[in-house]
């Protein structure tokens, strides 16, 4: 996330869009070097983690 955070920061880009878009990817890298299972439950993690930043309008800041 520390990229999509530095990408937010330079451009106003939404942070979950982002991190959705920066992860992309690594999915397509995991789908090819590590297993289809891991690369198919990887952009369920990605997207949940999106929506989360989405509903709660940044990071978990207390």
């Amino acid at each position: 996330m520390g990229i999509s955070l530095l990408v937010n920061i330079l451009s106003g880009i939404n942070l979950s869009v982002l991190v959705f878009l920066i992860n992309l990817p690594f999915v397509v890298i995991a789908y090819t070097q590590i297993s289809k299972k891991f690369a198919l439950k990887t952009p369920i993690a990605i997207s949940l983690l999106a929506a989360m930043l989405a509903i709660r309008g940044g990071l978990f800041v207390a």
